[in-house]
Parts: structure tokens; sequence; C-alpha cells
């Protein structure tokens, strides 16, 4: 088998193995802290709490992927680099958010430190930590913890994040939209938070569809 077909292979089985993970309650837990959040932000405008995506290294791209994710689906989101916070960035933690951490190993030197600061300086805070190794021991800091399950990654050294990082894109990615279903969160809705774009202007046609046949509705009387 070629080195990309292994690299297909590997990537494939880590998504496949994602049906079973959906399925436990860690997971199912983790939709409800988010599709709270997101209810409270979309039904109540109340943005006292947000979902903050915590990652490192490759991972910190992941994390700004999903927090943006989320952001346009009316999910309230902000991406952390963990590398930075040490330096200031702890400050953009609010008393009442979730942040949720995403790492291969989930030990990752700067998360663990992360961890356990915010925990001290923002006791409030929820923390949950999403990894892909089952024999990690129990973070004390986090209020959940979810494993995806082992993976290969796809280089042919199993070095680089490749398969990992596509896991965890994908099981972020499922949380995201149950929790923006959830809220309610309606096609239409996707316009106030991505007006540019083909997707903007698509969604402006049917917006003004919309409206036009109410508007020509018979027995329908406007002022």
């Amino acid at each position: 088998m070629s080195l990309a077909r292994t690299n297909i292979s590997r990537q494939a089985a880590a998504i496949a193995n994602l049906y079973d993970v959906v399925e436990t309650n860690e997971y199912k837990t983790i939709v409800r802290i988010v599709s709270s959040v997101a209810t409270d932000g979309h039904k109540q405008h109340n943005y006292n709490s947000r979902i903050l995506m915590a990652g490192v290294g490759k991972n910190a791209n992941i994390a700004s992927k999903i927090a943006e994710t989320m952001a346009s689906l009316g999910i309230p989101a902000m991406p952390l680099n963990v590398s930075h916070m040490g330096h200031g960035d702890f400050g953009y933690v609010g008393y009442e958010d979730v942040v949720i951490h995403i790492s291969r190993s989930g030990t990752t030197r700067e998360m663990l430190f992360a961890m356990e600061h915010l925990a001290a300086i923002r006791p409030g805070v929820t923390q949950i930590l999403i990894h892909c190794k089952p024999t990690k021991p129990k973070n004390e800091f986090v209020d959940i913890e979810l494993c995806i399950g082992g993976v290969q990654e796809g280089d042919e050294h199993g070095l680089a994040p490749t398969t990992s990082t596509t896991a965890l894109l994908c099981i972020l990615d499922c949380i995201s939209v149950e929790a923006s279903h959830a809220a309610g969160f309606q096609r239409i809705d996707f316009l106030q938070y991505h007006p540019d774009g083909a997707l903007g202007a698509m969604l402006k046609t049917e917006q003004a569809e919309v409206k036009s046949k109410e508007q020509t509705e018979p027995g329908r009387e406007f002022n």
C-alpha cells in the first residue's frame, strides 16, 4: 500500500471510531454544556459564558477553526493559543466560560500548566479535555475528559499531527453542529454572522424570495 493510501486508511479508521465516541456519556455531557452556552447566547442574548477553544502547536490551528465554526453557528466562542496564555492571555478567560482543551496526548506541558493555573484563578470555569491517549491518567484540574481513541499518525514515522488533528476536528465539528441545533439556530440565522461571500449572497437571495412570497400571498394586508 502506498504511503498516501496508508495515510487515508489511518485517518478513515480514526473517523470511523467516532461513531462509538459520540454515544459515550462524556461526549453527551460535553454537548449539553456547549448547548447550554449556545442557547443562552442565541435565545437570551447572554454572552456571560463563552466557549474558549484551547490548543498548542498544530492543535491551536484546529482550535481556531472550531471557534470560528461555532461563532458562525451562533455559539459565542473564541480561540486560545495555550503557548501565549502564560504571557497575559489568561486575562481573556471570563469567570463562567467553558474552556475546551484539545491535545493528542492530553499531557502537553503548556496545557497542563494552563489547566492548573485556570483552576486557581478562575475556579468557576468549566474545563474540558479532549485527547487521543486511552492510557493517560485522569487530570485533576479538568471537569470532563473525553478520549476519542488511540490514533496512528499518517506519516511514515507516525509522528506528524495528521490523523489526530483530523479526528479532533471531526469530533469538535460534531459538538458544534449538535449544540447549534439544540439552541434552535435556523438556516437564515447564519446570515447574521456570515453576510459576505457566496454563502452570504445565497442566503440574502433566499431571504428576499421569502419576503417577496409573503407580500404576494392572497389575503395578506400591508400598511
